[in-house]
């Protein structure tokens, strides 16, 4: 059963995760490469760029991060998977929480924020804001 179908079901929580933009730039350096790669293929075969990122020219990751429109669009959209995963699941033990929606993504020049709507199939605790391993502050 697919999340969409499964809502009704289970319980909804409201997520915060804060990540550092080290750790940020280090876990999308390659697949942002890669995906920038496949997108240019895509230009040149549709004829021209097909979103925003590629209206602004590719620009680089610390550049995307300080700009708020291609953040939403690179990091809460396309790439919030590369992303979340290392931070929330080991690989190992079953998955407690989905992530749905990602509502809010900000960047204040030393942070990642990213809020949103997960659900969890039972009455989970109250899911804790979520920074990344190597975040100097709790």
């Amino acid at each position: 059963m697919s999340l969409s179908s499964s809502r009704a079901e289970m319980v909804s929580h409201d997520v915060r995760i804060d990540v550092d933009e080290a750790e940020v730039l280090r876990t999308l350096e390659r697949p942002y490469a890669r995906w920038v790669a496949e997108s240019r293929e895509d230009d040149l075969h549709s004829g021209g760029p097909q979103d925003e990122l590629a209206i602004a020219g590719y620009p680089s990751l610390p550049q995307v991060l300080r700009t708020a429109t291609l953040l939403n669009l690179v990091v809460a959209r396309y790439l919030v998977g590369e992303l979340l995963r290392p931070l929330t699941w080991d690989g190992v033990q079953d998955i407690k929480y989905w992530l749905d929606d990602v509502v809010d993504c900000s960047f204040d020049g030393a942070r990642l924020t990213l809020k949103g709507r997960c659900y969890s199939r039972r009455a989970e605790p109250a899911i804790p804001a979520i920074r990344s391993q190597r975040s100097s502050s709790a």
